[in-house]
Protein backbone atom coordinates (compact mmCIF):
# COMPACT_ATOMS: atom_id res chain seq x y z
CA UNK A 1 0.00 0.00 0.00
CA UNK A 2 1.07 3.35 -0.51
CA UNK A 3 1.59 6.24 1.82
CA UNK A 4 3.26 4.00 4.19
CA UNK A 5 5.63 5.59 6.88
CA UNK A 6 8.73 3.90 8.34
CA UNK A 7 10.59 5.45 11.42
CA UNK A 8 14.20 4.97 10.20
CA UNK A 9 14.13 9.15 9.09
CA UNK A 10 12.39 9.91 12.59
CA UNK A 11 15.56 11.95 13.77
CA UNK A 12 15.62 13.49 17.67
CA UNK A 13 18.10 16.71 17.90
CA UNK A 14 19.19 18.70 21.23
CA UNK A 15 19.71 22.27 21.07
CA UNK A 16 19.94 21.77 17.19
CA UNK A 17 22.14 19.16 17.10
CA UNK A 18 21.02 15.35 15.52
CA UNK A 19 21.49 12.73 19.04
CA UNK A 20 24.09 9.97 17.25
CA UNK A 21 23.18 6.31 16.90
CA UNK A 22 19.84 6.24 17.45
CA UNK A 23 17.53 3.15 16.95
CA UNK A 24 14.43 4.58 18.42
CA UNK A 25 12.16 7.44 18.56
CA UNK A 26 8.91 7.86 20.18
CA UNK A 27 6.56 11.02 21.16
CA UNK A 28 4.14 10.43 23.51
CA UNK A 29 1.54 13.71 23.93
CA UNK A 30 -1.27 13.15 26.51
CA UNK A 31 -4.53 14.99 27.71
CA UNK A 32 -5.39 14.48 31.38
CA UNK A 33 -9.12 14.40 31.65
CA UNK A 34 -11.26 16.02 34.22
CA UNK A 35 -14.55 14.10 35.44
CA UNK A 36 -17.51 16.77 35.26
CA UNK A 37 -20.60 14.33 35.48
CA UNK A 38 -23.60 15.96 36.25
CA UNK A 39 -27.38 14.75 36.45
CA UNK A 40 -28.28 15.91 32.92
CA UNK A 41 -26.29 13.61 31.42
CA UNK A 42 -28.01 10.25 32.26
CA UNK A 43 -25.96 8.58 34.36
CA UNK A 44 -23.47 8.48 32.07
CA UNK A 45 -19.82 9.60 32.59
CA UNK A 46 -18.63 13.05 31.27
CA UNK A 47 -15.27 14.25 31.01
CA UNK A 48 -13.65 17.44 29.62
CA UNK A 49 -10.32 17.79 28.51
CA UNK A 50 -7.28 18.80 31.24
CA UNK A 51 -3.77 19.90 31.60
CA UNK A 52 -1.71 18.36 28.67
CA UNK A 53 2.01 17.37 28.23
CA UNK A 54 4.30 15.77 26.15
CA UNK A 55 7.62 13.74 26.20
CA UNK A 56 10.11 11.60 23.89
CA UNK A 57 11.84 9.07 24.67
CA UNK A 58 15.30 7.40 22.72
CA UNK A 59 17.27 5.13 22.60
CA UNK A 60 20.76 4.23 20.38
CA UNK A 61 24.15 2.53 20.16
CA UNK A 62 26.56 5.17 22.15
CA UNK A 63 29.06 6.97 19.99
CA UNK A 64 32.49 7.84 20.95
CA UNK A 65 32.46 11.35 19.53
CA UNK A 66 28.96 12.78 19.72
CA UNK A 67 28.49 16.62 20.64
CA UNK A 68 24.79 16.06 21.27
CA UNK A 69 25.20 13.08 23.78
CA UNK A 70 28.02 15.35 25.26
CA UNK A 71 25.21 18.15 25.29
CA UNK A 72 22.63 15.92 27.40
CA UNK A 73 24.90 14.28 29.73
CA UNK A 74 26.09 17.92 31.32
CA UNK A 75 22.40 18.98 31.16
CA UNK A 76 21.74 15.87 32.92
CA UNK A 77 24.14 16.49 35.62
CA UNK A 78 23.39 20.14 36.24
CA UNK A 79 19.52 19.19 35.72
CA UNK A 80 18.84 21.54 33.20
CA UNK A 81 16.44 21.71 30.19
CA UNK A 82 17.54 21.92 26.71
CA UNK A 83 15.33 22.21 23.76
CA UNK A 84 14.78 18.91 22.17
CA UNK A 85 13.29 18.15 18.93
CA UNK A 86 11.59 15.34 17.29
CA UNK A 87 11.90 15.57 13.41
CA UNK A 88 9.65 12.88 11.05
CA UNK A 89 10.85 13.18 7.29
CA UNK A 90 7.24 14.51 5.85
CA UNK A 91 8.10 17.73 6.87
CA UNK A 92 6.51 17.67 10.60
CA UNK A 93 8.36 18.16 14.00
CA UNK A 94 7.72 19.11 17.84
CA UNK A 95 10.05 20.99 19.86
CA UNK A 96 10.07 22.64 23.09
CA UNK A 97 11.79 22.51 26.37
CA UNK A 98 12.27 19.42 28.56
CA UNK A 99 14.14 17.59 31.19
CA UNK A 100 15.95 14.31 31.02
CA UNK A 101 14.72 12.93 33.39
CA UNK A 102 16.14 9.05 32.65
CA UNK A 103 19.78 8.36 30.73
CA UNK A 104 21.38 4.59 31.60
CA UNK A 105 24.05 3.56 29.27
CA UNK A 106 24.03 -0.38 29.00
CA UNK A 107 27.53 -1.82 28.45
CA UNK A 108 26.92 -5.77 27.68
CA UNK A 109 29.84 -7.86 27.03
CA UNK A 110 29.02 -9.30 23.77
CA UNK A 111 27.40 -6.04 22.60
CA UNK A 112 28.08 -2.64 21.71
CA UNK A 113 27.20 -0.03 24.35
CA UNK A 114 23.60 1.65 24.37
CA UNK A 115 22.20 4.44 25.96
CA UNK A 116 18.17 5.27 26.35
CA UNK A 117 16.87 8.67 26.85
CA UNK A 118 13.41 9.98 28.55
CA UNK A 119 12.76 13.71 27.92
CA UNK A 120 9.66 15.52 29.98
CA UNK A 121 8.65 18.62 28.22
CA UNK A 122 7.92 21.82 30.05
CA UNK A 123 4.72 23.53 29.08
CA UNK A 124 3.44 23.34 25.10
CA UNK A 125 5.82 22.27 22.70
CA UNK A 126 5.68 23.99 19.29
CA UNK A 127 4.29 22.19 15.73
CA UNK A 128 6.19 22.85 13.15
CA UNK A 129 4.49 21.60 9.51
CA UNK A 130 6.65 22.45 6.29
CA UNK A 131 4.41 20.76 4.04
CA UNK A 132 1.54 23.45 5.16
CA UNK A 133 0.57 25.35 2.73
CA UNK A 134 3.07 23.18 -0.07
Amino acid sequence: MAGEKTGVDVLISVDEAVIGGQRGATLNREVNTIDATHKQVAGWGYSIAGQGSWSIDTDGVLLADDSALDTLEEAFENKEAVKVTWTNPSGKSYTGDAILTSYPIEAPMDDVMTYSMSFQGQGKYEKVDETAGA
